[in-house]
């Protein structure tokens, strides 16, 4: 599962970032992204490109700026992401029709296969 979603900080983005930060504030996560589907297919090449290279397992988040002219700008890759209801990943999960335990069932379950 590769959604991309999109933070919307409006016009005040230092101030939505900061509050953001710490879990409050005037932001709006918006699942799928308002990108065009050719810069949808980009990131989510790009996301799954990383994560192999970098032998990750698991869920992981990759957070890009995407600027003008479509430019697609990595920002960081975070290997421990939040799950509360609230966090991205848990509602990726929601807006793709999965319920979280089973998602989180498939993940254990494939570790413990490669482990055997």
């Amino acid at each position: 599962m590769q959604d991309v979603c999109e933070l919307s900080v409006g016009q005040q983005v230092l101030y939505g970032l900061l509050h953001f930060a710490i879990g409050i504030g005037p932001y709006v996560e918006i699942t799928p992204a308002r990108l065009s589907q050719r810069v949808t297919e980009r990131v989510q090449q790009l996301t799954s490109a990383i994560y192999d290279i970098l032998n990750c397992r698991g869920i992981i988040r990759i957070d890009y700026i995407i600027t003008e002219g479509d430019k697609i700008n990595m920002l960081e890759i975070n290997t421990t992401p939040g799950m509360t209801a609230t966090s991205f990943i848990p509602q990726q999960v929601r807006a793709a029709g999965l319920d979280i335990k089973d998602v989180m069932t498939d993940i254990i379950e494939d570790i413990l296969k490669k482990k055997a």
